[in-house]
């Protein structure tokens, strides 16, 4: 596992604090759910870049190219 570490607000901190949260593990959720999204949003505009060239594609392309964008994505 790898360290990151975060600047926040001294009354941010506080306040995380009086409600006794787990900062670690809040921080892993947020960023999860935020390379989540940014994911999702890269494949929309994949395709929707893919739909406005109206060009016939059989599945086997389709699917051919949705494992070079996730081998894309791994990296």
């Amino acid at each position: 596992m790898t360290t990151v570490s975060i600047r926040v607000p001294d009354e941010l901190k506080q306040q995380a604090d009086e409600l006794d949260l787990n900062k670690s593990e809040v921080m892993r959720s947020a960023l999860a759910e935020e390379v989540r999204r940014r994911r999702r949003q890269r494949m929309d505009e994949r395709r929707n870049r893919i739909s406005a060239l109206d060009v016939d594609l059989s599945d086997d392309e389709i699917a051919a190219a949705v494992r070079k964008s996730r081998d894309e994505d791994a990296r």
